[in-house]
């Protein structure tokens, strides 16, 4: 009587041709005895209140939202900002060439790294779908916020991609169909798989926690599940191998780090935050099985790693995602990892370094710029000064660069500027930095200085050759000392928090907000000839050929016609700088677009015939001849204030005053 020998049996079997009889690591024996039905029980997740529904009622984010089938007009600009981050950084498996990979695979690989690898990818190529699995079933319809769930349509569909990713691996790198089929199947087949899995299955199914809660739990399956698999796969970029798959691991590493950012964004618009000692349990669980995973049951010795400090870098990376979720650190470790430096959810200077340009579709790129320094504020105190001092909300953001702006006690701009959380740096202090013009980097350590008094922080200019981040160029074009934020548009682009505390120059700017009316701002222009006026086009065109002159900054913009007249004798703008034939201009709205802020008739109106020249310019003036274009985003972000100073009608008569005198040009 012959014995038939199951799929599964017969896969394990063949898994152990990648063996090696003298291996110097003891490997798990993956043979399944028993059913996966027969494993061991997973501890049930974290019982709260009955009263979740009650509890989640006023969620914002949670609450029936009957607009949600329209985008327009954005409420949410930073969770649009990740939004259309994620947008700028699609890629697809087929730009991943796998040509040197198979080589390598047979001739410069040792059957131990060739066992962890397959292993590895076994995991990845099942747990996007897992992460997918929650983003359908729960997440995109508990969510009722469209700028939301744009991100989690983009998340979807970036999992599907990641998925493709790694199946495509495994069939260009396994040969033997059964092996191929085994590694498919470990959700099945691999119980130390089986058991991440259902970790992450159990809070899918989970309807005894908040939102919240399986919030952060998912922050931790992206998070810290996908961390030490990440590092162990760099191990091999350092020694040269493997270049398909290493890079392939860069974008995919970047992706989940962005999809990490995006839960703890989420989690500080909630009203109701799990409690410190809840998260804590979420991360410490999740850590427990990320260690056992790489350092007993797919052991990181097999590729000549060190199991202890690879338990460390986990840790660290707990600790980094526990200060991003408003949490204290944990474990209070170190990077043991040099070359993850290079490669962390920030994105240090080699993170791209095959096609760092080809990688993001639109948005900035990053480049270390020489008009740029760093500031260093590190000590206990940092957060909290940085925090009082700007209009942005800082605290529990998440790993995300913040654009924002040092305001006088005026309500000015002093300077704008990026900050970086301290996980962009990844030193052991709290630590942040503050990217500023470096022709204002003076003038800005003289403020901090003046306003420091006894909080305990150090500050320093980061030296060039120490300046490891690279980081996208603000805006310089800003009038310092005398442009409001609004003016900037940084309230477009998430730089205000209107509902935060106080901070320095809050008076005048909430003021604005609520009550005043931004009558001038930022406009990108073109520069044009009286032979080719650029009417039937909706944004500047760059022409790097172009035989044109930029005006000087701060030169005069007037009106070549002469049909309307302006107020007391001003300037309808002022041009502020560019390249080539485009640029940035201070406008004024209702003399230069089509925008109408009040319902009051103006003497100087709009005529969509009118032509602009900036005095001082080429040719004696009259030949620099500018268009301003209204961007989409901003039309948007002036039609939803608009709309909110007609609920709020009260002291219409600050408009006027704040016109004539706030707002001179000249």
């Amino acid at each position: 009587m012959s014995t038939q020998v199951t799929p599964s049996k017969q896969a394990a079997s063949n898994l152990e041709k990648l063996k090696v009889r003298d291996s110097p690591v003891k490997k798990p024996d993956f043979t399944v005895k028993k059913p996966v039905s027969e494993a061991e029980p997973q501890a049930e997740a974290p019982k709260v209140a009955p009263g979740i529904k009650v509890l989640e009622a006023d969620e914002p984010l949670l609450q029936e939202n009957p607009n949600r089938f329209v985008l327009f007009p954005l409420k949410y600009h930073e969770i649009w900002a990740m939004y259309k981050k994620a947008e700028a950084s699609f890629w697809t498996a087929e730009e991943v060439d796998l040509s040197q990979d198979l080589q390598h695979w047979h001739h410069r690989l040792n059957d131990d790294e060739r066992y962890f690898v397959s292993h590895v990818l076994a995991f990845f190529a099942a747990s996007d779908g897992i992460v997918n699995e929650n983003l359908v079933e729960r997440f995109s319809g508990e969510v009722q916020v469209p700028e939301a769930r744009c991100f989690y349509g983009f998340q979807i569909m970036m999992e599907n991609i990641h998925s493709e990713m790694y199946s495509l691996l495994i069939d260009t790198y396994i040969a033997d169909p059964a092996q191929k089929q085994y590694l498919f199947d470990a959700i099945d087949t691999i119980p130390c798989i089986r058991k991440k899995a259902d970790w992450a299955l159990r809070w899918i199914a989970d309807n005894e926690s908040t939102f919240a809660q399986r919030l952060v739990a998912f922050a931790a399956v992206e998070g810290i599940f996908f961390s030490g698999s990440f590092a162990s796969i760099f191990w091999l970029k350092k020694r040269g191998l493997m270049p398909g798959l290493t890079f392939s691991n860069e974008l995919i590493s970047r992706d989940e780090g962005m999809h990490t950012d995006f839960a703890c964004l989420l989690l500080s618009h909630l009203n109701h935050r799990p409690s410190k000692e809840a998260i804590e349990k979420i991360i410490t669980e999740a850590v427990v099985i990320e260690q056992e995973f790489l350092t007993d049951a797919l052991p990181v010795a097999l590729l000549g790693m060190n199991s202890k400090l690879m338990k460390q870098y986990i840790e660290f990376v707990a600790d980094r995602l526990l200060v991003a979720l408003g949490n204290p650190k944990v474990y209070r470790v170190t990077n043991p990892f040099d070359f993850m430096e290079n490669i962390s959810l920030g994105g240090k200077t080699n993170f791209f370094e095959k096609r760092v340009g080809d990688y993001q579709k639109a948005g900035s790129r990053w480049a270390l710029l020489s008009n740029k320094r760093l500031i260093r504020l590190s000590g206990p105190d940092a957060a909290n000064f940085l925090h009082n001092i700007i209009p942005a909300k800082i605290l529990g953001v998440g790993t995300t660069p913040i654009y924002t702006a040092f305001l006088s006690a005026q309500g000015r701009i002093l300077q704008d500027v990026f900050i970086y959380p301290p996980s962009w740096e990844g030193e052991k202090k709290q630590e942040w930095l503050v990217e500023v013009d470096a022709d204002s980097t003076a003038d800005l350590l003289k403020h901090l200085k003046k306003h420091k008094l006894r909080a305990k922080f150090a500050m320093e200019v980061v030296n060039d050759q120490e300046a490891a981040v690279w980081y996208p160029e603000g805006q310089k074009e800003i009038i310092s000392g005398h442009a409001l934020p609004q003016e900037c548009n940084i309230d477009f682009l998430g730089g205000i928090d209107f509902h935060k505390g106080c901070y320095l120059g809050q008076e005048l700017t909430i003021r604005t907000h609520h009550t005043g009316v931004v009558r001038k701002r930022i406009l990108p222009c073109q520069i044009y000839d009286e032979h080719a006026i650029p009417k039937e086009q909706d944004a500047p065109r760059l022409d790097k050929g172009a035989a044109v002159v930029a005006p000087p900054a701060q030169a005069n913009i007037s009106k070549l016609t002469t049909t309307t007249t302006t107020k007391r004798g001003r300037s309808t703008g002022k041009w502020l700088g560019g390249v080539a034939n485009i640029g940035l201009a201070l406008c004024r709205l209702e003399m230069m677009t089509d925008i109408q802020l009040t319902a009051e008739t103006t003497t100087a109106t709009y005529s969509p015939d009118d032509e602009y020249h900036v005095q001082g310019g080429a040719g004696g003036g009259n030949s620099t001849r500018i268009r301003p274009f209204v961007p989409a985003w901003v039309r948007s972000g002036i039609e939803q204030s608009l709309h909110r100073k007609e609920k709020n009608p009260r002291k219409q008569h600050q408009h006027h005053q704040l016109d004539d005198d706030d707002e001179e040009l000249d």
